[in-house]
């Protein structure tokens, strides 16, 4: 009788789960993407990744060869599959998640011929491309939403980390509501897991009970527009549309097309003009967009959104414009000044009207 090799799952995809484009090029551009849970998840964060991934397939056509490596759990498998994937010839790797930023630091400068392109990360290195969706844009647009049809004036966000992506969106959103309904309340539970649906929907369920009628969160499932749905509220979707897990709930969802920046960046390393850095995605490059609202929003409120979106794509302002107080009512951005993406990147206090903490 033989026995089965077991084989950690990341280290099977890495050789399963290659993908290769018609042979019109003798020497295609290899990109490999690691992504920290499955591919498998229809919606969210990864399923973003992988749309790009696909498409730019398609669209390059023999040039681009990619391959993917998924549920890379810890940072020691991080570097292990950094390691290999830099040995087996790729151009360029992306890591879809912070939590690869160390690996993919120590990676680049022991393979500084390799690009790396690290997700909402911020270390610096000359092959090293820092990249972030300024998603902060799409929650304002969706406050506003939750402003007009929130009846107790009470919406809840269901955290994942205390990063400065995820406080910025928390305040955005609140800043949204707050330009309809100035006294306007956010709760924020944080739940420490970008993925986790059993927590996740317990904590719908404890934020309705609450008062909350209006709910979103920053995670990488379907769980908290379902479990808004089930309890008769409202939600805000993010990462891709989730209408069909709330199709009379949900308002709209936050949505990252990442095709743009793949495409810049695949160009830059073919011209030979790749920089390191930080790059920031926002409603202007069509990075950050925002699904089909929901049928039951009225008109006015559809307006007013759809206009101040229509202000951020032209950049006659942005969100973070003065005067804004946080918890304390301390003033911490002065009337008349705009936070700038430094101030931006090190965001670490919420605004006036969150109730939760930042631990």
């Amino acid at each position: 009788m033989y026995k089965k090799i077991r084989k950690p799952l990341w280290l099977l995809a890495l050789f399963i789960s290659s993908h290769a484009t018609a042979n019109n090029s003798t020497n295609p551009l290899q990109m490999s993407f690691m992504y920290g849970g499955p591919v498998s998840n229809p919606v969210g964060w990864i399923h973003g990744h992988e749309i790009a991934r696909k498409q730019l397939e398609k669209e390059f056509s023999g040039g681009l060869k990619t391959r993917y490596v998924e549920k890379v759990l810890t940072t020691t498998a991080a570097s292990s599959v950094i390691h290999q994937l830099s040995r087996q010839s790729s151009d360029i790797v992306v890591g879809a998640s912070f939590d690869f930023m160390n690996p993919i630091m120590q990676a680049a400068k022991q393979n500084p011929n390799t690009i790396y392109l690290c997700a909402s990360c911020y270390k610096q290195a000359p092959n090293v491309g820092n990249y972030l969706a300024s998603t902060y844009q799409g929650r304002y647009i969706a406050g506003i939403l939750a402003g007009y049809m929130s009846k107790t004036g009470i919406a809840a966000y269901i955290g994942s980390y205390p990063l400065p992506e995820v406080i910025r969106d928390i305040n955005a959103f609140l800043l949204g509501m707050r330009t309809v309904n100035p006294k306007a309340i956010l709760r924020v539970t944080w739940l420490n897991t970008w993925d986790d649906p059993q927590k996740e929907m317990e904590a719908v369920t404890l934020m309705v009970a609450q008062g909350a009628d209006v709910v979103t969160a920053h995670n990488d499932s379907a769980s908290v527009v379902m479990a808004a749905e089930r309890a008769h509220v409202y939600s805000v979707g993010y990462g891709s549309d989730m209408r069909k897990y709330g199709p009379k709930g949900q308002l709209t969802a936050i949505v990252q097309n990442w095709e743009p920046y793949f495409r810049q960046s695949i160009d830059a390393v073919r011209s030979g003009a790749f920089k390191g850095g930080d790059y920031w995605g926002d409603v202007v490059d069509g990075i950050v967009t925002l699904s089909p609202f929901n049928d039951a929003i009225p008109q006015e409120a559809q307006d007013k959104a759809l206009a101040m979106l229509e202000k951020l794509r032209q950049r006659q302002r942005d969100v973070f414009v003065g005067p804004i107080s946080n918890q304390a009512g301390k003033v911490v951005v002065p009337a008349g000044m705009t936070l700038g993406h430094k101030e931006l990147a090190r965001m670490d206090y919420f605004v006036e009207g969150i109730n939760g903490s930042l631990q």
